[in-house]
């Protein structure tokens, strides 16, 4: 959970809510969360960077140990979705578009380091919510799993028990 919402979480650091849950309170637009947490990867999520407009080498870093490149842009999230391939009907994309202009989000910021390799190392969004950082490490290996501690979990329909259908 962002830093920014621990007044909302009770400080919890991890939220939780299904894809059924996403689906019934948001429809159709419900549909990208899930279909972004199953249909993508690291390195097809770098791969979208390509289609910012301004794309531009930042820079040199040392991240975890690794050796990277920065690169910055924007990317229009409307376009992005539709990239990404996430098996949404048309409909749910056209949903999206209309959601996005009606809030006036439509582009963000996106930050991303890559190894020799081409892979991602990190990864931010930015944008009127705030940053959202990923950090990928250890490719090609099994990734143990497991769940927080339950007290260290918000439950997110709280949250979006509150905002409109």
């Amino acid at each position: 959970m962002p830093p920014s919402l621990s007044s909302v979480t009770g400080g919890k650091p991890w939220g939780k809510v299904t894809y059924a849950d996403m689906a019934s309170r948001f429809g159709g637009l419900g549909q990208v969360g899930p279909a972004l947490m199953t249909r993508t990867f690291p390195a097809r999520s770098a791969a979208t960077l390509r289609q910012a407009g301004d794309l531009r080498r930042v820079g040199d870093d040392q991240l975890n140990g690794v050796s990277a490149t920065h690169y910055t842009g924007t990317v229009e999230l409307a376009t992005l979705v539709a990239d990404l391939n996430l098996g949404l009907s048309d409909e749910v994309i056209t949903g999206l578009r209309q959601e996005l202009q009606k809030s006036g989000v439509s582009s963000e910021q996106l930050d991303i380091w890559v190894d020799q390799r081409g892979y991602p190392v990190r990864q931010q969004a930015h944008d009127s919510a705030g940053t959202a950082t990923v950090d990928y490490t250890d490719y090609g290996g099994p990734q143990p799993i497991s769940a927080p501690p339950a007290d260290q979990v918000f439950d997110m329909n709280q949250l979006l028990s509150g905002l409109p259908r």
